[in-house]
């Protein structure tokens, strides 16, 4: 299912929740899900130099300023990147287009066998801006 959220679209696969909580969407399947996407939007003024990857390491870094990443992906608008944390699995993406900023962050404790990521993946990959 599209879904219309603020500043930008994504789908929603018809068993997933998604839940808007203080200016952040939460993304997750109570019933079979291993993790929760989190997502945040916000508007850049055209002034700012806004580089996807000096984003994407500053968001990690207020995650944890000792995480640190061996790997990313660029394509177009958005940067992915994963890593294992503390015991926890994480997917972070950043987009951005049109001075929209859009934050994307999947976290699991359960990486094994976690059947969800393919999904969790496309969901994050549908985000339009």
């Amino acid at each position: 299912m599209i879904r219309r959220i603020g500043k930008f679209s994504l789908s929603v696969p018809l068993e997933y929740d998604c839940v808007d909580e203080n200016d952040e969407v939460v993304i997750f399947n109570e019933e079979n899900g291993r993790g929760s996407i989190t997502i945040s939007s916000y508007v850049v003024p055209s002034e700012y130099h806004f580089d996807l990857k000096a984003e994407l390491l500053d968001f990690i870094n207020s995650i944890d300023p000792d995480v640190r990443v061996e790997k990313n992906l660029v394509s177009g608008d958005r940067i992915w990147t994963d890593f294992i944390f503390k015991g926890k699995y994480w997917l972070i993406s950043v987009i951005f287009r049109n001075n929209v900023a859009v934050f994307a962050s999947y976290n699991s404790v359960d990486l094994e066998g976690n059947d969800e990521l393919d999904i969790i993946k496309k969901i994050i990959d549908s985000i339009v801006i």
